[in-house]
């Protein structure tokens, strides 16, 4: 994917971007689920609580920035933007999962 996105092409680095988004999707789900499995009940519930903020606030964010990037930069260029951002938040909430992942392992 890094080819891609370092090619300068658009569309490749639409591909690219989109096959990182979708590995770091699959990594947080991955982790997600590991962590679950580590969870009483009642911190299972409280757990997937937090996720679901976490998914409803970046959404709203990142539709937030996309509407900032279309009136700075055009519409093309602000779905590129929005989406770079997007793999960014994903790579952040699975990072700080596998963390958690780590601490409750110990």
């Amino acid at each position: 994917a890094q080819v891609k996105l370092d090619s300068g092409v658009t569309a490749d680095m639409h591909e690219g971007i989109a096959e990182l988004s979708e590995e770091w999707e699959k990594e947080l789900n991955k982790v997600y689920n590991l962590i679950l499995k580590k969870l009483s009940v009642r911190e299972k519930a409280k757990f997937k609580t937090e996720q679901q903020k976490w998914k409803k606030d970046t959404e709203i964010k990142l539709k937030k920035a996309y509407n900032k990037y279309v009136e700075e930069e055009g519409e093309r260029m602000a779905g590129e933007l929005a989406a770079s951002d997007s793999l960014e938040a994903t790579k952040d909430r699975a990072l700080k999962l596998a963390k958690m992942y780590d601490k409750l392992s110990k």
